[in-house]
Protein backbone atom coordinates (compact mmCIF):
# COMPACT_ATOMS: atom_id res chain seq x y z
CA UNK A 1 0.00 0.00 0.00
CA UNK A 2 1.47 3.62 -1.09
CA UNK A 3 2.14 6.28 1.08
CA UNK A 4 1.07 9.56 -0.83
CA UNK A 5 1.87 13.18 -0.18
CA UNK A 6 -1.07 15.55 1.31
CA UNK A 7 -0.76 16.73 -2.56
CA UNK A 8 -1.35 13.64 -3.70
CA UNK A 9 -3.65 12.67 -2.06
CA UNK A 10 -6.17 15.89 -3.67
CA UNK A 11 -5.28 14.96 -6.98
CA UNK A 12 -6.40 11.01 -6.04
CA UNK A 13 -9.66 12.58 -4.55
CA UNK A 14 -10.19 14.75 -8.10
CA UNK A 15 -8.82 12.17 -10.12
CA UNK A 16 -11.04 9.59 -8.70
CA UNK A 17 -13.83 12.30 -9.31
CA UNK A 18 -13.40 13.25 -12.70
CA UNK A 19 -12.78 9.29 -14.29
CA UNK A 20 -15.46 7.44 -12.84
CA UNK A 21 -17.31 10.05 -12.85
CA UNK A 22 -18.41 10.42 -9.23
CA UNK A 23 -19.60 13.58 -7.48
CA UNK A 24 -17.63 15.11 -4.81
CA UNK A 25 -20.47 14.66 -1.93
CA UNK A 26 -21.05 10.69 -3.32
CA UNK A 27 -17.16 10.20 -2.70
CA UNK A 28 -17.03 12.30 0.77
CA UNK A 29 -20.27 9.80 1.54
CA UNK A 30 -18.98 6.39 0.53
CA UNK A 31 -15.37 7.20 2.47
CA UNK A 32 -17.42 8.39 5.49
CA UNK A 33 -19.95 5.69 5.61
CA UNK A 34 -16.59 3.30 5.58
CA UNK A 35 -15.14 5.50 8.85
CA UNK A 36 -18.60 5.42 10.28
CA UNK A 37 -17.99 1.34 10.37
CA UNK A 38 -14.75 1.84 11.94
CA UNK A 39 -16.43 3.66 14.65
CA UNK A 40 -19.07 1.41 15.05
CA UNK A 41 -16.60 -1.50 15.45
CA UNK A 42 -14.30 0.81 18.08
CA UNK A 43 -17.42 1.89 19.97
CA UNK A 44 -19.82 -0.42 19.73
CA UNK A 45 -21.88 0.39 23.01
CA UNK A 46 -21.15 3.90 23.46
CA UNK A 47 -24.19 5.93 23.64
CA UNK A 48 -23.22 9.53 23.02
CA UNK A 49 -20.85 11.59 20.60
CA UNK A 50 -19.65 15.20 20.14
CA UNK A 51 -18.59 15.72 16.69
CA UNK A 52 -16.41 18.83 16.50
CA UNK A 53 -16.38 20.07 12.78
CA UNK A 54 -14.30 23.02 11.01
CA UNK A 55 -15.38 24.52 7.59
CA UNK A 56 -13.94 22.39 4.95
CA UNK A 57 -14.48 19.06 3.64
CA UNK A 58 -12.89 17.04 6.80
CA UNK A 59 -15.97 18.83 8.32
CA UNK A 60 -18.08 17.07 5.48
CA UNK A 61 -17.30 13.70 6.47
CA UNK A 62 -17.77 14.93 10.22
CA UNK A 63 -21.52 15.61 9.24
CA UNK A 64 -21.78 12.34 7.24
CA UNK A 65 -20.72 10.30 10.46
CA UNK A 66 -23.14 12.29 12.49
CA UNK A 67 -25.91 12.01 10.66
CA UNK A 68 -25.44 8.05 10.80
CA UNK A 69 -24.46 7.85 14.30
CA UNK A 70 -27.71 9.63 15.14
CA UNK A 71 -29.56 7.60 12.53
CA UNK A 72 -28.43 4.39 14.55
CA UNK A 73 -29.96 5.28 17.69
CA UNK A 74 -26.91 7.08 19.35
CA UNK A 75 -27.14 10.70 20.86
CA UNK A 76 -24.96 13.06 18.64
CA UNK A 77 -23.84 16.81 19.23
CA UNK A 78 -22.37 18.69 16.75
CA UNK A 79 -20.25 21.50 17.79
CA UNK A 80 -19.44 23.52 14.65
CA UNK A 81 -16.45 26.00 14.83
CA UNK A 82 -17.90 28.76 11.62
CA UNK A 83 -21.52 29.44 10.62
CA UNK A 84 -22.71 27.04 7.91
CA UNK A 85 -22.70 29.88 5.46
CA UNK A 86 -18.40 29.77 5.88
CA UNK A 87 -17.76 26.32 5.58
CA UNK A 88 -17.62 24.10 2.25
CA UNK A 89 -20.37 23.43 -0.62
CA UNK A 90 -19.92 19.61 0.71
CA UNK A 91 -20.37 20.84 4.29
CA UNK A 92 -23.61 22.94 3.53
CA UNK A 93 -25.04 20.25 1.85
CA UNK A 94 -24.47 17.59 4.55
CA UNK A 95 -25.33 19.97 7.39
CA UNK A 96 -28.79 20.26 5.77
CA UNK A 97 -29.24 16.50 6.09
CA UNK A 98 -28.97 16.22 10.11
CA UNK A 99 -31.67 15.13 11.58
CA UNK A 100 -33.38 17.17 14.12
CA UNK A 101 -32.56 15.04 16.91
CA UNK A 102 -28.70 16.73 16.52
CA UNK A 103 -27.61 19.42 19.16
CA UNK A 104 -25.77 22.16 16.91
CA UNK A 105 -23.31 24.49 18.97
CA UNK A 106 -21.21 27.03 17.95
CA UNK A 107 -17.78 26.75 19.43
CA UNK A 108 -15.99 28.68 21.67
CA UNK A 109 -14.11 28.41 24.93
CA UNK A 110 -16.65 27.88 27.26
CA UNK A 111 -18.66 25.86 26.02
CA UNK A 112 -20.36 23.53 28.43
CA UNK A 113 -20.41 19.79 27.58
CA UNK A 114 -22.03 17.86 29.39
CA UNK A 115 -21.80 13.80 30.48
CA UNK A 116 -19.62 11.12 28.99
CA UNK A 117 -19.09 11.25 25.55
CA UNK A 118 -16.53 10.12 22.85
CA UNK A 119 -15.21 13.30 21.12
CA UNK A 120 -14.99 12.84 17.34
CA UNK A 121 -12.19 15.35 15.17
CA UNK A 122 -13.92 16.61 12.37
CA UNK A 123 -12.03 20.04 12.58
CA UNK A 124 -8.93 19.56 9.82
CA UNK A 125 -7.50 17.05 7.24
CA UNK A 126 -4.61 16.65 5.05
CA UNK A 127 -4.90 20.42 3.82
CA UNK A 128 -3.26 22.51 6.14
CA UNK A 129 -0.57 24.95 5.24
CA UNK A 130 1.48 27.17 7.42
CA UNK A 131 0.51 28.40 10.61
CA UNK A 132 -3.28 27.26 12.54
CA UNK A 133 -5.17 29.81 12.76
CA UNK A 134 -6.60 30.73 16.20
CA UNK A 135 -10.18 29.44 15.98
CA UNK A 136 -9.00 25.64 14.94
CA UNK A 137 -5.93 25.85 17.74
CA UNK A 138 -8.24 26.75 20.52
CA UNK A 139 -10.51 24.07 20.01
CA UNK A 140 -7.82 21.39 19.52
CA UNK A 141 -6.65 22.45 23.24
CA UNK A 142 -9.94 22.65 24.01
CA UNK A 143 -10.38 18.72 23.19
CA UNK A 144 -7.26 17.83 24.43
CA UNK A 145 -8.65 19.38 27.82
CA UNK A 146 -11.52 17.09 27.91
CA UNK A 147 -9.92 14.12 28.78
CA UNK A 148 -12.78 11.64 26.71
CA UNK A 149 -11.83 9.06 24.16
CA UNK A 150 -11.17 10.51 21.17
CA UNK A 151 -11.26 10.12 17.32
CA UNK A 152 -9.65 11.73 14.56
CA UNK A 153 -11.56 11.84 11.56
CA UNK A 154 -8.55 10.71 8.32
CA UNK A 155 -5.43 12.49 10.58
CA UNK A 156 -5.65 14.19 13.81
CA UNK A 157 -6.59 17.94 13.29
CA UNK A 158 -3.36 19.85 12.91
CA UNK A 159 -0.93 17.14 12.05
CA UNK A 160 0.95 17.81 9.33
CA UNK A 161 0.95 15.09 6.05
CA UNK A 162 4.29 14.34 5.91
CA UNK A 163 7.09 15.24 8.45
CA UNK A 164 5.64 16.48 11.65
CA UNK A 165 7.35 17.94 14.80
CA UNK A 166 6.66 16.44 18.29
CA UNK A 167 6.05 20.03 19.39
CA UNK A 168 3.77 20.62 16.26
CA UNK A 169 -0.21 21.35 18.31
CA UNK A 170 -2.49 18.98 17.17
CA UNK A 171 -5.23 16.71 18.49
CA UNK A 172 -4.15 14.01 20.26
CA UNK A 173 -6.27 11.01 19.48
CA UNK A 174 -6.72 7.82 20.93
CA UNK A 175 -7.51 6.72 17.90
CA UNK A 176 -7.85 7.57 13.76
CA UNK A 177 -9.55 6.19 11.20
CA UNK A 178 -7.90 7.40 7.98
CA UNK A 179 -9.23 7.11 4.66
CA UNK A 180 -7.43 5.04 1.80
CA UNK A 181 -4.27 5.07 3.50
CA UNK A 182 -2.06 5.96 6.64
CA UNK A 183 -0.70 9.30 6.33
CA UNK A 184 3.08 9.84 7.08
CA UNK A 185 3.56 11.65 10.07
CA UNK A 186 0.87 9.43 11.64
CA UNK A 187 3.45 6.30 11.62
CA UNK A 188 6.78 8.14 12.64
CA UNK A 189 7.87 8.69 15.98
CA UNK A 190 8.32 12.57 16.35
CA UNK A 191 4.70 12.94 15.53
CA UNK A 192 2.68 9.03 15.60
CA UNK A 193 1.78 9.02 19.00
CA UNK A 194 -1.01 11.63 18.85
CA UNK A 195 -2.68 9.42 16.41
CA UNK A 196 -3.28 6.78 18.95
CA UNK A 197 -4.11 3.71 16.74
CA UNK A 198 -4.89 3.67 13.24
CA UNK A 199 -7.86 1.85 11.23
CA UNK A 200 -8.33 2.31 7.93
CA UNK A 201 -11.62 3.19 6.03
CA UNK A 202 -11.79 2.90 2.19
CA UNK A 203 -13.19 5.45 -0.25
CA UNK A 204 -12.35 3.55 -3.50
CA UNK A 205 -10.23 6.08 -4.78
CA UNK A 206 -9.08 5.83 -8.67
CA UNK A 207 -6.83 2.39 -8.62
CA UNK A 208 -5.33 3.96 -12.23
CA UNK A 209 -3.80 6.77 -9.88
CA UNK A 210 -2.93 4.88 -7.06
CA UNK A 211 -0.57 2.38 -9.51
CA UNK A 212 0.48 5.23 -11.65
CA UNK A 213 1.87 7.78 -8.03
CA UNK A 214 5.45 7.71 -7.52
CA UNK A 215 6.27 7.82 -3.63
CA UNK A 216 9.65 6.13 -2.11
CA UNK A 217 6.82 5.30 1.17
CA UNK A 218 4.86 1.84 1.67
CA UNK A 219 2.67 0.58 4.46
CA UNK A 220 2.75 -3.17 4.42
CA UNK A 221 -0.34 -5.31 5.01
CA UNK A 222 -1.43 -8.55 4.82
CA UNK A 223 -2.48 -8.45 1.10
CA UNK A 224 1.16 -7.84 -0.17
CA UNK A 225 2.96 -10.08 2.24
CA UNK A 226 0.74 -13.01 1.18
CA UNK A 227 1.93 -12.14 -2.71
CA UNK A 228 5.73 -12.55 -1.70
CA UNK A 229 5.16 -16.24 -0.39
CA UNK A 230 7.16 -18.75 -1.49
CA UNK A 231 5.14 -22.79 -1.97
CA UNK A 232 7.17 -25.37 -1.01
CA UNK A 233 7.51 -28.24 -3.44
CA UNK A 234 5.48 -31.54 -2.33
CA UNK A 235 8.95 -33.48 -3.53
CA UNK A 236 11.84 -31.63 -1.82
CA UNK A 237 14.36 -32.21 1.05
CA UNK A 238 16.35 -30.17 3.89
CA UNK A 239 18.91 -29.36 0.99
CA UNK A 240 16.45 -27.65 -0.79
CA UNK A 241 15.80 -24.64 1.74
CA UNK A 242 19.16 -23.78 2.31
CA UNK A 243 21.68 -23.51 5.27
CA UNK A 244 21.80 -20.90 7.96
CA UNK A 245 24.60 -20.09 9.96
CA UNK A 246 23.87 -18.02 13.08
CA UNK A 247 26.86 -16.49 14.91
CA UNK A 248 25.98 -15.23 18.45
CA UNK A 249 25.89 -15.14 22.22
CA UNK A 250 29.20 -14.53 24.44
CA UNK A 251 29.41 -14.79 28.53
CA UNK A 252 26.17 -14.15 29.78
CA UNK A 253 24.61 -13.17 26.76
CA UNK A 254 23.70 -16.94 25.88
CA UNK A 255 20.35 -16.60 25.36
CA UNK A 256 20.77 -14.35 22.67
CA UNK A 257 22.08 -16.69 20.71
CA UNK A 258 18.93 -19.26 21.44
CA UNK A 259 16.48 -17.04 20.80
CA UNK A 260 18.04 -16.10 17.23
CA UNK A 261 17.79 -19.81 16.52
CA UNK A 262 14.38 -19.58 17.51
CA UNK A 263 13.10 -17.30 15.44
CA UNK A 264 15.08 -19.41 11.98
CA UNK A 265 13.83 -22.35 13.32
CA UNK A 266 10.58 -20.51 12.31
CA UNK A 267 11.68 -19.61 8.72
CA UNK A 268 11.34 -22.76 7.12
CA UNK A 269 15.02 -22.58 6.40
CA UNK A 270 16.44 -26.40 5.78
CA UNK A 271 19.25 -26.33 8.16
CA UNK A 272 20.75 -24.22 10.83
CA UNK A 273 23.98 -23.98 12.76
CA UNK A 274 24.78 -21.63 15.26
CA UNK A 275 28.44 -20.83 16.37
CA UNK A 276 28.08 -19.99 20.23
CA UNK A 277 30.56 -19.95 23.41
CA UNK A 278 31.23 -24.10 24.14
CA UNK A 279 29.53 -23.18 27.97
CA UNK A 280 26.07 -22.71 26.23
CA UNK A 281 26.37 -25.67 23.66
CA UNK A 282 24.28 -28.06 26.23
CA UNK A 283 21.68 -25.49 26.55
CA UNK A 284 21.68 -24.67 22.85
CA UNK A 285 20.86 -28.68 22.02
CA UNK A 286 18.67 -29.07 25.01
CA UNK A 287 16.23 -26.30 23.69
CA UNK A 288 16.62 -26.48 20.23
CA UNK A 289 17.85 -30.07 19.21
CA UNK A 290 17.11 -29.49 15.37
CA UNK A 291 19.87 -26.57 15.70
CA UNK A 292 23.39 -27.86 14.92
CA UNK A 293 26.67 -26.38 16.67
CA UNK A 294 29.77 -25.15 16.29
CA UNK A 295 31.20 -24.67 19.95
CA UNK A 296 33.85 -21.75 20.34
CA UNK A 297 35.93 -22.63 22.86
CA UNK A 298 36.14 -19.36 24.76
CA UNK A 299 33.81 -17.65 26.75
CA UNK A 300 33.12 -15.25 23.42
CA UNK A 301 33.60 -15.80 20.01
CA UNK A 302 36.31 -15.37 18.00
CA UNK A 303 36.79 -18.76 15.82
CA UNK A 304 36.01 -18.59 11.92
CA UNK A 305 34.65 -21.60 10.80
CA UNK A 306 35.88 -23.57 7.11
CA UNK A 307 34.55 -23.04 4.46
CA UNK A 308 31.98 -20.57 5.45
CA UNK A 309 30.67 -19.85 1.47
CA UNK A 310 28.87 -23.34 2.08
CA UNK A 311 25.81 -21.05 4.22
CA UNK A 312 23.41 -19.61 2.19
CA UNK A 313 23.26 -16.43 4.74
CA UNK A 314 24.64 -15.53 7.70
CA UNK A 315 23.24 -13.72 10.61
CA UNK A 316 25.78 -12.37 12.71
CA UNK A 317 25.66 -9.82 16.10
CA UNK A 318 23.25 -11.05 18.69
CA UNK A 319 25.45 -10.76 21.87
CA UNK A 320 28.22 -11.48 20.63
CA UNK A 321 30.11 -8.90 23.07
CA UNK A 322 32.47 -6.40 21.68
CA UNK A 323 36.30 -8.17 22.47
CA UNK A 324 39.00 -7.29 19.74
CA UNK A 325 39.22 -10.92 18.79
CA UNK A 326 35.22 -10.94 18.15
CA UNK A 327 36.51 -7.91 15.90
CA UNK A 328 38.27 -9.97 14.16
CA UNK A 329 35.77 -12.49 13.44
CA UNK A 330 33.73 -10.08 11.92
CA UNK A 331 35.90 -8.48 10.15
CA UNK A 332 37.00 -11.91 8.45
CA UNK A 333 33.68 -12.58 7.99
CA UNK A 334 32.92 -9.78 6.03
CA UNK A 335 35.76 -9.98 3.99
CA UNK A 336 35.45 -13.89 3.13
CA UNK A 337 31.57 -14.40 2.61
CA UNK A 338 29.99 -13.41 -0.57
CA UNK A 339 26.09 -13.42 -0.06
CA UNK A 340 24.11 -10.97 2.08
CA UNK A 341 24.38 -11.20 5.83
CA UNK A 342 22.11 -9.88 8.32
CA UNK A 343 23.91 -8.00 10.61
CA UNK A 344 22.45 -7.47 14.37
CA UNK A 345 23.46 -5.44 17.88
CA UNK A 346 26.56 -6.02 19.20
CA UNK A 347 27.92 -6.36 15.32
CA UNK A 348 26.31 -2.97 14.45
CA UNK A 349 28.12 -1.59 17.74
CA UNK A 350 31.63 -2.65 16.35
CA UNK A 351 30.90 -1.19 12.91
CA UNK A 352 30.18 2.04 14.93
CA UNK A 353 33.42 1.83 16.67
CA UNK A 354 35.65 0.58 13.16
CA UNK A 355 33.40 2.50 10.13
CA UNK A 356 35.74 1.23 8.13
CA UNK A 357 33.82 -2.18 8.23
CA UNK A 358 31.12 -0.39 6.33
CA UNK A 359 32.74 -0.68 2.97
CA UNK A 360 33.66 -4.51 3.82
CA UNK A 361 29.80 -5.31 4.16
CA UNK A 362 28.30 -7.67 1.17
CA UNK A 363 26.42 -6.26 -0.96
CA UNK A 364 22.46 -6.54 -0.18
CA UNK A 365 23.05 -7.19 3.54
CA UNK A 366 20.33 -6.01 6.00
CA UNK A 367 21.43 -4.48 9.40
CA UNK A 368 18.79 -4.17 11.69
CA UNK A 369 19.49 -1.47 14.19
CA UNK A 370 17.18 -0.34 17.28
CA UNK A 371 17.22 3.60 16.65
CA UNK A 372 20.08 3.88 19.33
CA UNK A 373 22.10 1.35 17.27
CA UNK A 374 21.69 3.60 14.51
CA UNK A 375 22.35 6.88 15.78
CA UNK A 376 26.02 5.55 16.30
CA UNK A 377 26.34 4.51 12.82
CA UNK A 378 24.61 7.59 11.29
CA UNK A 379 24.99 9.91 13.24
CA UNK A 380 22.48 12.09 15.44
CA UNK A 381 19.33 13.31 13.54
CA UNK A 382 17.03 16.74 14.22
CA UNK A 383 14.25 15.11 13.40
CA UNK A 384 12.45 11.53 11.41
CA UNK A 385 13.09 13.41 8.13
CA UNK A 386 16.91 13.98 8.75
CA UNK A 387 16.97 9.94 10.16
CA UNK A 388 15.16 8.83 6.99
CA UNK A 389 17.30 10.85 4.53
CA UNK A 390 21.03 10.22 6.41
CA UNK A 391 19.98 6.04 6.16
CA UNK A 392 18.87 6.57 2.76
CA UNK A 393 22.25 7.86 2.13
CA UNK A 394 24.13 5.05 4.17
CA UNK A 395 22.13 2.44 1.93
CA UNK A 396 22.66 3.83 -0.92
CA UNK A 397 26.71 4.73 -0.57
CA UNK A 398 26.84 0.82 1.11
CA UNK A 399 24.30 -1.08 -1.20
CA UNK A 400 22.79 -2.09 1.88
CA UNK A 401 19.55 -2.27 3.63
CA UNK A 402 18.35 -1.22 6.97
CA UNK A 403 15.53 -1.91 9.17
CA UNK A 404 15.04 0.78 11.49
CA UNK A 405 13.31 -1.25 14.92
CA UNK A 406 10.52 0.35 16.79
CA UNK A 407 6.99 1.03 16.50
CA UNK A 408 5.56 0.51 12.68
CA UNK A 409 9.43 -0.47 11.66
CA UNK A 410 10.70 0.32 8.17
CA UNK A 411 12.77 -1.32 5.92
CA UNK A 412 15.35 1.03 3.40
CA UNK A 413 16.82 0.05 0.78
CA UNK A 414 19.51 1.15 -1.66
CA UNK A 415 17.35 2.12 -4.20
CA UNK A 416 15.31 4.46 -1.50
CA UNK A 417 12.34 2.90 -0.62
CA UNK A 418 10.74 3.15 2.69
CA UNK A 419 8.73 0.22 3.66
CA UNK A 420 6.78 0.75 7.31
CA UNK A 421 4.70 -2.31 8.78
CA UNK A 422 1.69 -2.61 9.74
CA UNK A 423 2.06 -5.02 12.40
CA UNK A 424 3.70 -5.01 16.50
CA UNK A 425 3.31 -3.66 19.73
CA UNK A 426 4.26 -1.83 22.49
CA UNK A 427 4.58 -5.21 24.17
CA UNK A 428 7.49 -5.98 22.43
CA UNK A 429 9.81 -3.82 23.53
CA UNK A 430 11.94 -6.34 25.59
CA UNK A 431 14.75 -8.47 25.99
CA UNK A 432 15.85 -10.23 23.14
CA UNK A 433 12.77 -9.28 20.63
CA UNK A 434 15.10 -8.40 17.98
CA UNK A 435 17.28 -11.47 18.24
CA UNK A 436 14.16 -13.71 17.23
CA UNK A 437 13.59 -11.17 13.95
CA UNK A 438 17.42 -11.48 12.87
CA UNK A 439 17.11 -15.16 13.06
CA UNK A 440 13.47 -15.11 11.30
CA UNK A 441 15.20 -12.88 9.17
CA UNK A 442 18.22 -14.51 8.03
CA UNK A 443 16.24 -18.08 7.79
CA UNK A 444 13.96 -16.39 4.84
CA UNK A 445 16.80 -16.00 3.09
CA UNK A 446 18.44 -18.77 3.76
CA UNK A 447 15.16 -20.25 2.82
CA UNK A 448 15.64 -18.74 -0.60
CA UNK A 449 13.95 -15.40 -0.54
CA UNK A 450 15.80 -12.20 -1.76
CA UNK A 451 16.27 -9.73 1.08
CA UNK A 452 13.79 -7.18 0.40
CA UNK A 453 10.95 -9.66 0.15
CA UNK A 454 12.53 -11.15 3.55
CA UNK A 455 12.44 -8.29 5.05
CA UNK A 456 9.36 -7.85 4.54
CA UNK A 457 7.88 -11.12 5.47
CA UNK A 458 9.96 -11.45 8.80
CA UNK A 459 8.83 -8.10 10.21
CA UNK A 460 5.10 -8.71 9.00
CA UNK A 461 5.13 -12.08 10.68
CA UNK A 462 6.85 -11.16 13.77
CA UNK A 463 4.72 -8.18 14.50
CA UNK A 464 1.98 -10.47 13.96
CA UNK A 465 2.96 -13.15 16.38
CA UNK A 466 2.74 -10.23 19.07
CA UNK A 467 -0.41 -8.75 17.62
CA UNK A 468 -2.16 -12.29 18.33
CA UNK A 469 -0.32 -12.60 22.16
CA UNK A 470 -2.11 -9.13 23.02
CA UNK A 471 -5.54 -11.02 22.37
CA UNK A 472 -4.63 -13.67 25.20
CA UNK A 473 -2.02 -12.12 27.34
CA UNK A 474 -2.27 -8.38 26.83
CA UNK A 475 0.95 -6.11 26.50
CA UNK A 476 2.78 -6.27 29.46
CA UNK A 477 2.58 -10.65 30.13
CA UNK A 478 4.25 -11.87 26.91
CA UNK A 479 8.13 -12.30 26.55
CA UNK A 480 10.24 -12.40 23.42
CA UNK A 481 10.08 -16.29 24.07
CA UNK A 482 6.84 -16.47 23.34
CA UNK A 483 6.95 -14.23 19.92
CA UNK A 484 9.19 -16.73 18.78
CA UNK A 485 6.85 -19.52 20.01
CA UNK A 486 4.10 -17.87 18.42
CA UNK A 487 5.24 -17.03 15.06
CA UNK A 488 3.26 -18.84 12.09
CA UNK A 489 3.87 -17.59 8.50
CA UNK A 490 0.25 -18.18 7.34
Amino acid sequence: MKILTGNQIKEADLFTIQSEPVSSLELMERASENIFQQIRKLFCNQKKFIVFTGKGNNGGDGLVVARLLSQEGREVELVSLYPTHQCSPEYQSNFLKLPSSIKVSEFNNSINLSGEAVIIDAILGTGIKGEIKSKELDAIIFINNLNQPTISIDIPSGMKTEYANSKDISVNADYTVTVEYPKLSMILPDSGAAAGEISIARAFLSERYLKAAETPYHFITREEIKELLKKRPKFSHKANFGHLLIIAGSKGMGGAAILCAKGASKSGCGLITCQIPEIYETSLITELPNVMSFADPSDHLSSTIAEINRFSCIAIGPGIGKKPDTLGLLKTTFADYKSPLVIDADAINLIASSPELLNMIPKGSILTPHPGELRRIIGAWVNDYEKIEKTKSLCKLNMINVIIKGAYSCLITPEGDVYFNSTGNSGMAKAGTGDVLTGLLAGLISRGYNPTDAALIAMYYHGKAADDLVVTRGTESFSSVDIADNIRIL
